[in-house]
């Protein structure tokens, strides 16, 4: 009985040291069973002498090559981890900035957006303005509204540059302006040569004999950019006609109309070029807006218009270009 005792213990012994959790349990198992071996009267065979020490040192074993794998498991880790994780965060950066840019052009349209609903309200009620004082049957000429004034540009051929060309429009823009009149609408460049429609519209409520001295004002501005400045034209409005004049520089040919004002460039038939500025007659006026297509021949203009009404008194203002 003892003896079958010693064997179950010595196998308990056995399974205890295949579990140990550590090398010095797993070695102090190891050397209690083999004491207990030797001291048994009889002998194991050889076979289950072998099994029952080798059984103590495989459990040391496997935990080691667990240990061995998990360490390189976790080098392999660690290195996709150091290979990807720049990768990861410059893709992240990337993405960030994508996002933000994404986010600039949301607020920017949104901001377009709420700037045209303004515009549109303040759209209706200029019109619905208009439309009462028809309806009333209120002297238009006299009655005090947002005017608006179209703007036409033509340049022949040869072409400057897109960026002249766009210093061009922004000197009308500022030529206007110190007109007090704002920009309206703004309509794509047209095929051929080069057009550029434009509207501009009052700064305050006018009358239409207050839009026309306007215009005048700007006329006596370009004058004096043609020739010389003359007394009653104010600084800002001076500056801007002589950049106006100056935003023509590299054109051969050009026709300006801002309202009744009438600026062109042209050259005469020994290809000396000048620069003519005038305000159109109502009828003539009436004439160019039934046939807006003889602003594309400039020298051909100005008799065009004077076949049917002569020039005013003074006539139109020239400069021999330098």
């Amino acid at each position: 009985m003892m003896e079958r005792d010693d064997d179950v213990l010595l196998m308990l012994l056995a399974i205890l040291a295949s579990d140990a959790d550590d090398d010095f349990t797993a070695e102090l198992l190891h050397r209690t069973m083999k004491r207990w071996a030797h001291r048994r009267e009889r002998s194991w065979s050889p076979e289950l002498e072998e099994l029952f020490m080798m059984l103590p040192r495989r459990g040391s074993r496997t935990r080691r090559r667990m240990e061995e794998a998990r360490e390189i498991a976790q080098s392999v880790v660690d290195g996709f981890q150091s290979a990807f994780e720049p990768r990861v965060r410059e893709d992240l950066g990337h993405v960030r900035e994508a996002i933000d840019g994404l986010s600039a052009q949301v607020k920017d349209a949104t901001g377009r957006v709420v700037a045209t609903e303004q515009e549109l309200v303040g759209a209706r009620s200029e019109l619905h303005a208009f439309l009462w004082a028809t309806s009333c049957g209120v002297n238009l000429a006299e009655a005090e509204l947002v005017r608006f004034v179209p703007s036409r540009l033509y340049v022949g051929d040869p072409l400057p540059d897109s960026d002249r060309l766009a210093r061009l429009v922004e000197a009308l823009r500022r030529f206007a302006g110190t007109l007090d009149l704002l920009p309206s609408e703004e309509l794509p460049e047209e095929s051929g040569s080069w057009w550029k429609k434009l509207f501009f519209k009052t700064k305050e409520l006018a009358t239409h004999p207050e839009v026309r001295d306007t215009l005048e004002a700007g006329k006596r501005a370009l004058h004096g950019a043609c020739e010389k400045p003359q007394a009653d034209v104010n600084k800002c409005q001076a500056e801007a006609a002589a950049a106006l004049i100056a935003a023509l520089k590299e054109t051969k040919c050009a026709c300006i109309q801002l309202g009744s004002l009438l600026l062109i460039k042209c050259s005469d038939a020994d290809s000396n070029t000048a620069v003519v500025c005038r305000t159109l007659t109502p009828e003539e006026l009436r004439r160019l807006e039934e046939k807006q297509t003889v602003l594309s021949d400039p020298s051909r203009i100005l008799a065009w218009l004077e076949s049917g009404e002569a020039l005013p008194t003074g006539g139109p203002c020239w400069r021999r270009s330098e």
